[in-house]
């Protein structure tokens, strides 16, 4: 029984010996006995053709340094060649060697083809050499190397037990031979810069300790390059019962992407810094401005003779003059440094070209031309709208028709109109003008461009208003068109999308007209952009609601501001108007006044020492006390919307732009007390 079971044993044995040779040859694998003195003693598997020699006969016997000699040898990790020598005593100190390890080449056979060939060495002098055809594989990680060298990319890893560092050639290559060597002895650590290193030395050993994956950046120092940043993202290599054995990671030249993000926080905080400077300029621009402006505006009360009113009126004009080209050049800044933000908020688009209408009413008059305001009853009530940056466009429209016009009429247009099935706004301004050229139109809204060199001599201005009005009206989604010709006027219209959920119940009217291209891409037809603006079939709307003018006799005023020459403005221009007008110069002195006398409106200053007009207003909401609801009206020399959309957030009820003129305040308590106006005093007019 036992000769049974041995014979079958050796059976065993013999046919597992005859499944090598074909499992050799699937894996493209062979591999030779060598003895202590070099000697190919035995040949397994195809060891020859591997190599591209013709039959293992030509192998046992030779050397092996003789036989590696027929090929060309390099480092499996450098890529660099080695010499005939340098294998020679590699191999000699390998069989001279008493622990177990393995050496690795790779040869370059006649043919072209890749061979890995492995020794392992036994430590008693005798090692087995395992080749392997590695033409396929090398293959792929030459186009992976091609890969990584291109995206300034590669992967390293590292043997925790041996503690052995082993890199792609993508990052050697950029290496010299003494980098090489300080990696492979010291790993990545050697070249990393030594600002980063005590941080990377700690996240590494968190990492190690977690066994965790990691990404982390950091900078390295080369010869090459003294500074270079690189990102590493890789993994730990863990045994079946925990143990770390290594690590795996990609790493890749950030270095262009860091300097990127660095120019882009470096211009962010330019911008920033600019658009502090224009804010800071604009304030103190703006502060000596509303002296002058309500100063000379003041003056109006007194009994002045012909001549020194005539020099007060050229005193507001030079000022109001120095006003506009600060407001225009200031936002022209914002626009090309893009701060600025359109908010939309519920607009009422009647209120809003009322506003427009009673500003520039009393302007247009003085020039002895007629004025009227057009709104289409088919118009929504309610639109979704930025109402400031969309008025701040038609005061351009119509100062510059104002400018522009010696005779006849200037129309302000509201129409709803359909383009292709959307809703749209569309907001003209008309005049009877000196009118311009194609070429002249083509060039007016570029910015400091006028019609040309005469222009700015004989009506001045910057060129910027409808440079200004057509970047707005784009940001907020729609354009501006232009009709005009010489002697015969101008129109411009803006021309807004509408949303369709507030034009729903809204029927486009057989009138309104329905032009081919939605975005408004192309420009419409002379005879589309006439029926688009005409006002013809249009409704007149009644001009105001405002212009019955309502007394303030009898209004007990509160004016918070730290600053002497604007105390003195506001006492001039509305200290005879009012019942009782009161000062503060902070927020904390508001308060106490607040607590001592019965107040109806609060004039609040917004930069002030010891408490801002925020805090204060902020103070005064939250309190318990009666005077908790009383009108607040911001007066600002940050006329900027953001300003005012902080003003409105915090509880004021209106806010007022420096330089203020009496007209500006009157106005504004029209607005906020409409419902009280009628317990005070006799006839006030809002203008002197």
């Amino acid at each position: 029984m036992t000769a049974l079971f041995t014979a079958r044993d050796s059976e065993r044995h013999q046919g597992a010996l005859n499944v090598i040779p074909h499992i050799l040859n699937a894996a493209n694998m062979a591999y030779a006995r060598v003895d202590g003195h070099q000697v190919i003693q035995q040949a397994d598997g195809d060891v020859a053709g591997i190599l591209g020699l013709d039959r293992n006969a030509e192998l046992e016997g030779f050397s092996l340094s003789d036989v590696l000699h027929r090929f060309k040898i390099e480092d499996p990790v450098t890529r660099q060649p080695l010499s005939p020598k340098a294998v020679s005593k590699m191999i000699a100190a390998s069989l001279q060697s008493p622990e177990p390890h393995r050496t690795t080449v790779i040869l370059t056979t006649l043919d072209g083809r890749r061979v890995r060939a492995n020794s392992w060495y036994d430590g008693q002098g005798e090692s087995t050499l395992v080749v392997r055809d590695i033409s396929v594989d090398s293959q792929y990680r030459d186009l992976f190397e091609i890969a990584m060298g291109a995206a300034n990319a590669g992967f390293w890893s590292m043997d925790f037990k041996t503690g052995q560092f082993t890199y792609s050639a993508s990052v050697m290559s950029r290496l010299t031979d003494r980098e090489q060597a300080l990696l492979q002895k010291n790993g990545l650590f050697a070249i990393i810069h030594p600002q980063d290193l005590q941080h990377i030395t700690s996240e590494w050993a968190e990492i190690a300790r977690q066994k965790t994956g990691f990404d982390f950046k950091y900078r390295v120092r080369t010869e090459e390059n003294p500074c270079m940043w690189q990102r590493s993202i890789g993994q730990i290599t863990c045994a079946p019962d925990g143990t770390a054995l290594g690590a795996t990671a990609f790493v890749m030249d950030i270095t262009e992407d860091v300097d990127k993000t660095q120019a882009l926080k470096q211009e962010r905080s330019a911008s920033k810094a600019k658009s502090e400077f224009l804010a800071r300029m604009s304030h103190e621009i703006r502060t000596p401005l509303n002296a002058i402006i309500g100063m000379s505006d003041s003056l109006r009360d007194e009994p002045l003779s012909d001549d020194v009113r005539e020099v007060i009126t050229d005193i507001e004009q030079a000022a109001e003059g120095l006003h506009h080209l600060l407001s225009r050049t200031l936002d022209h800044a914002k626009l090309m440094s893009n701060s600025v933000e359109i908010i939309r908020d519920a607009t009422d688009i009647r209120e809003l070209l009322e506003t427009v209408s009673r500003l520039w009413k009393p302007q247009i008059s003085v020039k002895g031309l007629s004025f009227r305001m057009i709104v289409d009853p088919n118009l929504p009530e309610i639109l979704e709208l930025d109402g400031f940056r969309l008025q701040q466009c038609l005061n351009n429209f119509l100062s510059n028709a104002t400018k522009f016009t010696k005779t006849g009429t200037i129309s302000l247009i509201a129409k709803h109109a359909h383009l292709k099935g959307v809703p749209q706004l569309v907001l003209a301004v008309q005049d009877t003008g000196i009118g311009m050229t194609p070429e002249e139109a083509k060039r007016i809204f570029e910015p400091f461009a006028q019609a040309d060199g005469t222009i700015q001599r004989e009506y001045g201005g910057t060129g910027l208003g409808m440079a200004i009005s057509h970047d707005l009206c784009e940001l907020m989604g729609g354009q501006i068109k232009v009709k005009s010709a010489l002697e015969a006027g101008s129109t411009f219209a803006m021309i807004l999308p509408i949303d369709p959920a507030e034009a729903k119940d809204v029927a486009a009217p057989e009138t309104a007209p329905v032009l081919e291209d939605p975005p408004l891409q192309k420009k419409p037809k002379v005879a589309e952009f006439e029926a688009l603006i005409v006002p013809e079939p249009i409704k007149v709307a009644s001009v105001s609601k405002h212009d019955e003018i309502r007394p303030f006799e009898g209004l007990n005023v509160l004016c918070v501001e730290d600053n002497p020459i604007n105390q003195k403005v506001v006492k001039r221009l509305i200290g005879k108007r009012v019942a009782q007008l009161y000062f503060a110069e902070n927020g904390r002195e508001a308060l106490n006044v607040l607590n001592t006398v019965s107040v109806d409106v609060v004039l609040m200053d917004i930069h002030m020492p010891v408490m801002d007009g925020i805090e204060a207003t902020l103070e005064i909401r939250k309190s318990d006390a009666a005077y908790a609801n009383v009108i607040i009206i911001a007066l600002t020399a940050d006329p900027d919307y953001q300003q005012r959309r902080i003003c409105r957030n915090i509880g004021m009820d209106d806010t007022i732009a420096k330089p203020v003129r009496r007209e500006d305040i009157l106005e504004a308590f029209d607005r906020t007390l409409g419902k009280l106006s009628h317990r005070y005093g006799s006839h006030v007019a809002l203008s002197a």
